[in-house]
């Protein structure tokens, strides 16, 4: 059974929501990434000249960071929510701020209203006549260069 217009519409911005929040995730570790790497070498090489008797210590403590910023940002939702509060509580607030927007009608649920038209648009079946390779100008065109 096909899905009713408005659970395609809740389904497509729930889709919307959760690229959203993986992009910004999938940066936010970018991020971390071009902060980890010059640490890590930078702690390495403070523990090789002057570590004194624990040479680790300090690329311990970068690889300590690492991990907590892994579960704040959780980025496949892999980490339990009885942990410590993360970027995912970020987003509900986020999230419920727009809902709230929305629900006194204001320019979040104009916006949503057009998005969710253009999404219908686009979501429509083009007519058989525009379909391509029928009495398209590309197969028009193909059909010439073979004679």
């Amino acid at each position: 059974m096909p899905d009713t217009p408005p659970d395609r519409s809740a389904r497509r911005w729930r889709l919307i929501r959760d690229v959203l929040v993986f992009s910004a995730k999938v940066a936010l570790e970018t991020a971390r990434d071009v902060v980890l790497f010059p640490a890590a070498l930078i702690a390495g090489l403070l523990g090789v000249v002057a570590g004194g008797d624990r040479p680790e210590r300090t690329f311990e403590l970068v690889r300590g960071l690492g991990a907590r910023f892994d579960e704040w940002l959780n980025l496949f939702g892999e980490h339990d929510e009885n942990e410590e509060p993360g970027i995912d509580e970020q987003f509900g607030k986020l999230e419920q701020l727009l809902v709230d927007e929305y629900k006194r009608g204001g320019v979040t649920a104009q916006a949503k209203q057009a998005i969710d038209r253009a999404l219908d648009t686009l979501q429509e079946k083009p007519p058989a006549h525009k379909a391509i390779g029928s009495g398209s100008a590309i197969s028009d065109k193909v059909g010439k260069s073979d004679t």
